[in-house]
């Protein structure tokens, strides 16, 4: 019984840690898919910028940019997941 419950806490120890930097990968996740919406905010202060995305051609970069962030988002948040553990006894 020992050795079990010394099994169980470390595998408790090891499903917690890897939680922790499980969620590191979730933050990176959103940083790397809002920063470019930050500095396309921080551009649009300026007039000429504004000018180019008020084009069809412009309008367009912006909808598929915003398209590839969402399926990047996703993707990183799929491939970062932690595997659910079966459970032996129901």
């Amino acid at each position: 019984m020992r050795n079990l419950s010394g099994y169980l806490r470390d595998d408790l120890r090891i499903r917690s840690e890897s939680e922790a930097r499980q969620s590191w990968t979730v933050n990176g996740a959103r940083v790397a898919v809002g920063a470019p919406w930050v500095v396309l905010l921080l551009m649009a202060t300026r007039p000429e910028v504004i000018e180019r995305y008020q084009s069809p051609a412009g309008a367009l970069v912006l909808v598929l940019g915003a398209g590839l962030c969402v399926l990047a988002y996703r993707l990183m948040i799929r491939l970062g997941r932690l595997p659910v553990e079966r459970r032996v006894l129901r």
